[in-house]
């Protein structure tokens, strides 16, 4: 894959016949990557050494890494500081982890510093950068957001669980479901072997531990059936719905909300539309978790009995 560290490219894009003048090639180009540009860049588009020199002591180029500049002026924003670090790092280097969270959407702004990953031996970390090395690093676990190269959003995860706290993961987690972009399986192959793997399967777990739905309705059926509360008709249809366990004369239905990461978006979407349908019949729905279930029984039991008390 080549990298915006890569030159030719931007001899293309910022060419003699798109931009006559010097300043007119750096400025496109500096737009392009976020107001930072690399010395290889520099001299692709004709500017050399002496001229560097001489734009850097008129406040024209600030140096931001050995190498790395900042046009215009030294205020770079976040973008600009994680390709600056890229581009100081060389080819085969990803934003990653904390920081490949924020570009993604997923997580917050870090404060200070850019976290980067490399596939290479012997890349050292500049002021302000903390590189890791991976030893393995699939090519679906790259990719670009804009023109920075970053890690994939399951290796973005992968790499942030072992840095930041549980609650931290599963926001992160949570807004790459919200995002659509949460894929299980992907997420389990890039955190095997690798520190954070407990974590994201801690995180998971208590999401939806069952391999399937069937299994559970049926430990909500057996905790149901082992209270004092009256027996549910199983999979009865209802306003042309089938659901989960309803009882006719309280006008209750109980769905196992049982979560669907590779569907999430469409699977939301149903149910709240079955929800909205068995109300319009009269229904009240109740929707109890994996968590719930197994952890939180009594909690269950008492929250049925009492919708039932209220329909009468």
């Amino acid at each position: 894959m080549g990298l915006l560290s890569d030159s030719d490219e931007f001899l293309v894009a910022c060419g003699p016949e798109t931009h006559p003048h010097l300043g007119q090639r750096l400025a496109a180009l500096a737009a392009r990557q976020h107001g930072v540009v690399h010395r290889r860049q520099l001299a692709a588009i004709g500017i050399d050494g002496g001229r560097v020199k001489r734009w850097i002591t008129a406040g024209r180029l600030h140096r931001l890494h050995r190498g790395v500049y900042a046009v215009g002026h030294g205020l770079v924003g976040f973008e600009g500081r994680c390709l600056a670090g890229v581009l100081a790092c060389g080819p085969r280097v990803w934003v990653a982890a904390r920081s490949s969270a924020a570009l993604w959407g997923l997580a917050p702004r870090p404060g200070a510093g850019v976290d980067l990953t490399t596939t290479r031996t012997g890349v050292h970390s500049p002021r302000g950068l903390t590189v890791r090395r991976s030893r393995r690093l699939a090519l679906d676990e790259i990719g670009h957001v804009g023109v920075i190269p970053v890690t994939s959003v399951s290796r973005t995860l992968a790499d942030l669980a072992p840095l930041v706290s549980r609650r931290h993961l599963e926001r992160a987690m949570e807004q790459a479901d919200r995002m659509q972009m949460l894929d299980v399986s992907s997420l389990l192959a890039s955190s095997r072997d690798r520190p954070g793997a407990v974590a994201v399967k801690t995180v998971l777990a208590a999401w939806s531990p069952a391999p399937t739905r069937s299994d559970l309705e049926d430990r909500l059926l057996a905790l149901v059936e082992g209270s004092s509360l009256p027996r549910p008709a199983v999979n009865l249809l209802v306003a042309g719905v089938e659901c989960d366990q309803v009882w006719e004369a309280g006008r209750l239905v109980v769905e196992a909300d049982s979560r669907t990461f590779h569907a999430t978006h469409a699977a939301f979407e149903r149910d709240r539309r079955k929800d909205a349908r068995l109300t319009r019949a009269g229904y009240r729905v109740l929707r109890f978790t994996w968590t719930q279930v197994t952890q939180e029984p009594a909690e269950v039991t008492a929250t049925i009995a009492a919708a039932l008390t209220r329909s009468g």
